[in-house]
């Protein structure tokens, strides 16, 4: 059985049409909403499913550790259950793009399914882990009530000591091998459990990533990297289109249909029913056939 850990913050109704289209498929769906925003909407568009709406809720701010604790608190929820093999991370704004046979045999592979590769030392975005001393974000900014992570240079005293013990730590260099690829990710439960495990285990890592930039894309890469074998036999579990910007092209119009149907990814991101209710009732209609 596959459970679906769902990160979502905006798009209520489109969040009830995929947790439906899940469930059709047997899955179960975990969701964390983002404590930013009223999770009242989001429940009245799930009324008529079955999902598990998680607590706590964590304040998530964009490339900040909120992001981590957020899927942990996913994690959490479902990684008990025996009954789970797959536990799969995506977005609310993701939707399947196979049908139901298709997408549970995609899933639900007997290896891990993510984007991962070693970051050299040398390399600018080694940066991430050696050089950000700030929770939270990598702009050395607080986030302000809105959670925009650059709008006010203010820091105060007791995180002036956290920096300053934290930099300390850092200049000892980082002791792992650092991995990083995209968020989004499948795992086998065993793995899932593993990952789990160490996170209990090492608080020296924690409080590295806990101090680091986008650790969203890099704790689960670095814990498969460096504590144990795994089998990784595929990459991200969701097709992501980039189009030169900070943010992937967001799939709307009823052309992307045959280029979505090629993908070979269970689920895609990004969608919208605002600009594309077309292309999910195309994509919709070509699943239920």
């Amino acid at each position: 059985m596959i459970a679906v850990l769902i990160l979502a913050h905006h798009s209520p109704d489109l969040l009830g049409r995929l947790v439906k289209r899940l469930e059709s498929y047997g899955a179960q769906c975990f969701i964390h909403i983002d404590a930013k925003v009223d999770i009242a909407p989001f429940r009245a568009a799930c009324s008529a499913s079955s999902p598990i709406f998680v607590k706590p809720r964590k304040r998530v701010i964009w490339g900040g550790f909120s992001l981590v604790a957020a899927t942990l608190s996913l994690l959490s929820a479902a990684i008990s259950d025996t009954r789970f093999t797959h536990f799969v991370l995506i977005s609310g704004d993701s939707y399947p793009i196979k049908p139901r046979e298709q997408f549970r045999q995609l899933v639900m592979r007997p290896f891990e399914q993510l984007e991962h590769r070693v970051i050299p030392s040398t390399s600018p975005m080694y940066k991430r882990i050696t050089e950000t001393y700030f929770p939270e974000t990598f702009v050395h900014f607080a986030p302000d009530e809105a959670g925009n992570s650059a709008a006010q240079p203010r820091v105060s005293k007791t995180t002036l000591m956290q920096v300053k013990r934290i930099h300390k730590m850092k200049q000892q260099g980082f002791p792992w091998r650092y991995a990083k690829g995209g968020q989004w990710w499948s795992l086998t439960a065993e793995t899932a459990r593993h990952c789990m495990d160490v996170i209990g285990r090492e608080p020296e890592l924690m409080k590295w990533f806990a101090y680091s930039a986008v650790p969203d894309e890099a704790l689960f890469q670095t814990i498969l990297e460096n504590f144990g074998l795994f089998r990784i036999g595929a990459g991200m579990p969701v097709y992501t289109v980039w189009d030169g910007t900070a943010h992937p092209l967001e799939f709307s119009d009823p052309d992307h249909f045959e280029k979505l149907k090629r993908a070979a990814n269970p689920f895609a991101r990004k969608f919208s029913l605002k600009n594309g209710a077309q292309l999910l009732d195309l994509l919709d209609h070509w699943m239920d056939t």
